[in-house]
């Protein structure tokens, strides 16, 4: 039902755009095709597939996705990146974490904890983590799902980071890409 108000919100935008600009449509193989003039600039596909851009496309607004967004181009972000953060907070004597759907973890630990490491992840994902309040250590242990060159220690309190990379498809292997113990 979702698509179908957002494809009917297109067709009328597109509508509006085609009554003040020199874009005209047609339907072509099924699909509702925009043209600037012999230019093909967006299809509207006529299944459940939704839209298909065939230029540049700006957006000055937030864009928010509910399924996979597949680039063949370069993106341009034009504002600072933002993550958001999710909040872990480890148990004693629980020392892993589910990387899953994550790019940054505020961790934080209810005592002292070595061997902690991520769960969960998707090769070639990138995780921060990032120290939380507090003043307990949380160890990061190199060794077998870690390759990090060696122990790094993050101390609540001290803002300290540790950036990874899951390196296989399992999801349970890591290499460091940075560590900033302040």
């Amino acid at each position: 039902m979702k698509r179908i108000v957002i494809v009917c919100e297109l067709i009328g935008i597109a509508a509006i755009a085609a009554a003040v600009s020199n874009v005209e449509s047609k339907w072509v193989d099924g699909n509702l095709r925009f043209f600037d003039g012999t230019n093909s600039i967006l299809d509207i596909k006529s299944s459940t597939d939704g839209v298909q851009f065939h230029q540049a496309v700006e957006f000055d607004g937030a864009v928010d996705f509910d399924s996979t967004l597949n680039l063949n181009g370069a993106l341009t972000l034009g504002a600072a990146q933002v993550l958001t953060a999710s909040a872990v907070s480890l148990t004693s004597p629980t020392v892993t974490f589910s990387a899953a759907g994550k790019n940054l973890v505020v961790l934080n630990s209810d005592a002292n904890q070595t061997g902690i490491y991520p769960t969960g992840g998707t090769q070639y994902q990138v995780l921060s983590i990032l120290s939380g309040a507090g003043s307990n250590t949380m160890r990061v242990d190199d060794g077998t799902s870690m390759t990090i060159g060696a122990n790094i220690t993050l101390t609540e309190g001290q803002g300290d980071v540790l950036t990874l990379l899951c390196t296989n498809a399992e999801g349970d292997e890591w290499t460091a890409f940075s560590a900033h113990d302040n």
